[in-house]
């Protein structure tokens, strides 16, 4: 038997890992614990329960699609951490090695991915909130799910106390610089509103997630236009992947006097171009277009935003800003009793 618990590295992965191990062990279960990152938990498992001969309680980090794949396809029952992503972006930073670019990127190309994990039926969603706030609520949750006898109260309790605390923790902000914490919230906020139950809400992708053409170095000054070849891609990035559905980006960007009369085309990329839209310089100053794209299930890819200036020596400045991601909901409703009268006597019906 193989007992998943998946979910971004920090401390709320770790409760939840041994959480399943006292619940197995209360149990009468023999267990021995994996780590894996990906589609190799599952080998990673396998291996381990053949040479110790026990059950495996499997801490997946960083799943991936095949192992998505495996879940949805098994049914299996599982428990995700559904950690604050900005707090595991300050785990992954390492002064002498990831920066904190390097991680947000990261952890937001993996949070699309624990969505669709946590619309699976076989899932069971523990927050910090649960875990902090009511551990032997959710030590029985996790016991029921898992399909372990009923673990009683007082049972839950001893657990508690032995499981891994997080008081004293310092919050993503204090962990962060001030120079980053624009970023970190922008590209991973919405996702940890999410996580926590509520609908997912505007991204904001910031200009140190981008690049510049030709030295490939974030657009923090400003980008001069002249001299520039047919069709040349100015900015491009973030190469962030987004969960399926429609969405709507907003490109801000900055332009200088001269600029005026120009025009710009703004691209959303996922290995084919989505969707493109032109925007016409009538004056300096901060400009904004807006680009709606769908992302299909099945797409999988990072996506790209491309600011392209289409003319030869083209004047004048461009201040990249940021771009806003917003998923678009469709309404569909039936209309009102006069107006569907009114539709079915016009189509004869």
């Amino acid at each position: 038997m193989i007992y998943f618990s998946l979910g971004l590295p920090g401390w709320l992965a770790e409760w939840c890992e041994r959480a399943i191990a006292l619940i197995a062990d209360a149990n009468g279960r023999r267990v021995t614990a994996a780590l894996a990152a990906g589609g190799a938990a599952i080998d990673d498992a396998a291996l381990c329960a053949i040479r110790d001969g026990r059950e495996v309680v499997l801490g997946a980090r960083w799943p991936d699609r095949r192992l998505e794949s495996f879940l949805a396809h098994t049914r299996a029952q599982f428990i995700l951490a559904m950690d604050d992503p900005r707090i595991s972006a300050t785990n992954m930073h390492d002064p002498d090695g990831v920066d904190f670019i390097q991680a947000a990127r990261a952890v937001a190309n993996i949070c699309p991915l624990l969505m669709n994990l946590g619309k699976l039926p076989g899932a069971l969603r523990v927050t910090r909130t649960d875990a902090s706030t009511h551990p032997i609520r959710t030590l029985v949750e996790i016991a029921a799910h898992l399909g372990f006898s009923s673990l009683k109260k007082d049972e839950a309790e001893r657990m508690a106390v032995s499981l891994p605390s997080n008081l004293g923790e310092k919050s993503w902000s204090e962990q962060v610089p001030v120079a980053m914490r624009n970023l970190v919230q922008g590209a991973l906020g919405s996702y940890a509103v999410w996580f926590d139950g509520e609908p997912l809400a505007e991204l904001v992708w910031t200009r140190e997630l981008f690049f510049m053409a030709g030295n490939k170095a974030s657009p923090t000054i400003p980008i001069d236009l002249r001299d520039t070849s047919n069709g040349r891609i100015l900015v491009f990035g973030p190469y962030l992947e987004l969960p399926s559905g429609y969405w709507s980006a907003k490109v801000v960007l900055g332009l200088s006097s001269e600029a005026i009369g120009q025009t710009l085309t703004i691209e959303a990329v996922s290995g084919i171009v989505l969707a493109s839209a032109q925007l016409l310089v009538r004056g300096s100053g901060v400009l904004s277009t807006e680009v709606n794209f769908t992302i299909d299930e099945k797409l999988a890819r990072p996506v790209e935003i491309r600011v392209i200036v289409g003319r030869d020596s083209t004047p004048g400045q461009l201040a990249f800003g940021h771009v806003e991601v917003r998923p678009v909901v469709l309404h569909c409703g039936a209309g009102t009793a006069l107006e569907q009268r009114h539709f079915l006597e016009a189509l004869a019906l």
